[in-house]
């Protein structure tokens, strides 16, 4: 079967409208240009974890995501810059094996280079033959392991043969000279028939090298007006024909490796480092030993997060509290009315406020996983999770999406398109949203830190688990009852060698999650704060500084005999957990415009706004149902966006929505229960 009829069949839509039509061109440094003859577009392709992704934010300036574990880059993006007087258009693909794809983002990359469509796309046109080189590209990059040459070899050759021009970026040539690898590149580009560029994209040395090589492959074999490539580039045979066999592909490829690659003795640090990664997978990927310490070291990440985080809360208290008198003082010199003092200082900046206190302990978080994405340990994580995912009809390959859910459920249920087949999809899917991303951190602090005391940072890890626990039941569930009787294939992921993070890609990690947690408090969080204050204060009389008698306090008190046995049965709860369904952050913000308390940073705050729940019936039995139902309860908004435009329609969201409230309604009846037992 050929790629065309793989592309064909697996009828995976495309997200990005942009790569169906090629007429615009985004420009991340301001703008938009036509797709013009004088813009050239160039394609980074490769295996996953090769460095395309770092190689495309040197070029770019951009700072998408990447990670020491395969599987980081899930869909097309693009850029253009401007680089000694030429137009580049660079696009970065997710990674591939071969032009021969399983998953939805090697079906991209592959419908990018080759023009290939599925059959829904298709609706009755021709396709382009693959043979016939990438119809969005000018030239590929093709971005190797330097490490691993052999291994990347085979994609390259298959790129080679597609008809568009290539050069070979050959990554990681520091730490390939580290291990006693030296690649003859000369003799390589003569054999390949295409340049290859030593380059190293996280020192960033040969970056110009490597583009002004790609820029003269393809000026030299530029499309004419009608459409064909110049004679002198058409007539070029590649070294192994397009249609040759996988046999005939790899004797090609251990020539070229024999010729070209000299192994030497590496250096004594390297051995010794070979030597300790080893002793190290044998612990953390044993079969009893890895899943204890995988528990363990998420705990001391929450420890962490929550008892250094605190420290830290007090400076952006005071400066919240004086930004507040000077509004307020600046209001009332105004004339403002009581209403609109009313409106600003306890609704919008105690709310937003509220969320805002959090953000040391946001950091933390985002911190340390990012440490641990970038150090190797995720792919050994996913390694060792094969063994249950294997019981829920998913490979540990799963676990890559999931605990990406740890930063936040959108990008992670993105991210699925990593998995092979449908079924793996949908079910991943449908448990990324139980895993407690960031946004439901401030909920877990504050609620734990106001009823449990010193045991708070336990009760901030049991809610996380939780989430996890519920999460494999509801896939054992699903994958019980599914249609699909076929277990899923066996897992084929890379292990990376354990290094030490790179300060720049965490720094980018972090950076982006923060700004995405301050964007979201600047929109999300503000309108769903002064929206929440107006949904309070307006009752039948009109504006009414006493809540209880508002329009929004009867329609949250009509949910209180449902949510009671819960431990969730008074209306300012109710009213806090609609406000979560925007933004689990919001949650919080809720709390402090409903119970009309600030300074969160304060002991006396915090004491005000327990006085304020314990005067309402609320102990610590409901907090821990409370805990228990926003770690499993309906996911945000923007998460069902995304769940609704990666499954194709309403159907999977409602039955998503159906799912986490069902659980979150059925686990914190159940812990309530028991809490009034023993408490």
């Amino acid at each position: 079967m050929t790629a065309k009829d793989i592309v064909a069949k697996s009828g995976v839509a495309v997200t990005a409208a942009k790569i169906k039509q090629h007429t615009l061109v985004s420009d991340t440094r301001g703008g938009t240009k036509k797709n013009d003859s004088k813009v050239i577009t160039i394609a980074f392709a490769g295996n996953p974890n090769s460095g395309k992704t770092t190689l495309y934010n040197d070029y770019t300036g951009a700072h998408f995501k990447t990670a020491n574990w395969p599987g980081v880059t899930y869909e097309v993006k693009e850029a253009t810059v401007h680089y000694k007087g030429r137009t580049l258009r660079l696009v970065d693909l997710p990674g591939a094996y071969a032009l021969y794809p399983g998953s939805p983002e090697e079906v991209e990359a592959l419908r990018f280079l080759t023009g290939v469509r599925s059959d829904a796309e298709n609706a009755g046109e021709g396709s382009t033959d693959f043979s016939g080189g990438a119809i969005g590209a000018d030239v590929i990059i093709n971005v190797t392991d330097s490490c691993t040459l052999e291994r990347s070899l085979f994609f390259t050759t298959q790129l080679i043969g597609a008809g568009t021009p290539v050069v070979v970026a050959l990554n990681m040539a520091d730490l390939a000279k580290k291990n006693g690898i030296f690649i003859n590149t000369q003799r390589l580009s003569r054999m390949l028939g295409a340049p290859a560029v030593s380059v190293s994209a996280a020192r960033r040395t040969g970056l110009d090298e490597l583009l002004d090589a790609a820029i003269t492959e393809a000026e030299k074999a530029r499309i004419d007006g009608s459409g064909n490539r110049s004679s002198t580039y058409k007539n070029q045979k590649p070294p192994v024909p397009q249609g040759a066999s996988e046999v005939m592909r790899y004797a090609f490829i251990s020539d070229v490796i024999s010729a070209c690659v000299t192994e030497c003795a590496p250096a004594r640090g390297s051995l010794r480092r070979a030597a300790a990664s080893d002793r190290a997978d044998a612990v953390l990927t044993h079969t009893v030993a890895g899943p204890i310490i995988f528990l363990a070291i998420m705990a001391v990440i929450f420890y962490i997060t929550f008892s250094a985080g605190n420290a830290i809360e007090e400076f952006i208290g005071r400066l919240l509290d004086a930004i507040s008198v000077y509004i307020a003082g600046v209001l009332s010199d105004a004339g403002a009315a009581d209403w609109v003092l009313s409106l600003v200082i306890d609704g919008v900046i105690a709310g937003v406020g509220g969320v805002l206190m959090f953000l040391p302990n946001i950091l933390l978080l985002f911190l340390l996983l990012a440490l641990l994405e970038d150090s190797g340990y995720m792919a050994r994580a996913a390694y060792l999770a094969d063994g249950v995912m294997v019981h829920l009809g998913l490979t540990g390959k799963a676990f890559i999406p999931i605990i990406l859910g740890l930063g936040c459920s959108v990008p992670a249920i993105m991210a699925t398109r990593i998995l092979d087949g449908k079924q793996q999809r949908l079910r991943t899917i449908l448990m990324i949203p139980f895993v407690a991303c960031g946004s439901r951190l401030p909920v877990f602090i504050l609620i734990s830190a106001l009823f449990f005391g010193r045991y708070a940072w336990l009760v901030t890890f049991g809610a996380f688990c939780s989430g996890i626990l519920a999460a494999v039941i509801v896939a054992f569930i699903g994958s019980r009852l599914d249609d699909e009787k076929s277990r899923p294939g066996p897992m084929i992921i890379e292990l990376p060698d354990y290094k030490l993070p790179s300060a720049r890609t965490v720094f980018i990690s972090v950076y982006e999650k923060l700004r995405e947690y301050l964007v979201r408090a600047g929109t999300v969080i503000f309108l769903s704060a002064a929206g929440l204050w107006i949904f309070l204060h307006i009752g039948a009389e009109g504006y009414s500084p006493d809540m209880s008698g508002s329009f929004g306090a009867a329609f949250c008190r009509a949910a209180e005999p449902f949510l009671a046995p819960a431990g969730l049965g008074s209306w300012q709860i109710a009213a806090a957990l609609i406000a979560g369904i925007a933004a689990k952050e919001a949650v919080v913000s809720a709390m402090c415009v409903i119970y009309g308390v600030s300074g969160l940073h304060t002991i006396s705050g915090m004491y005000a706004l327990r006085e304020a729940m314990t005067a309402t019936g609320f102990g610590a039995a409901n907090a821990l149902a409370f805990l228990a139902f926003t770690a499993l309860y309906v996911p945000c908004i923007a998460s069902l966006a995304v769940i609704k435009s990666e499954t194709g329609g309403w159907r999977r969201v409602m039955f998503a929505i159906f799912v986490h409230f069902i659980t979150a309604y059925t686990v914190s009846s159940l812990v309530y229960t028991i809490a009034l037992i023993f408490m």
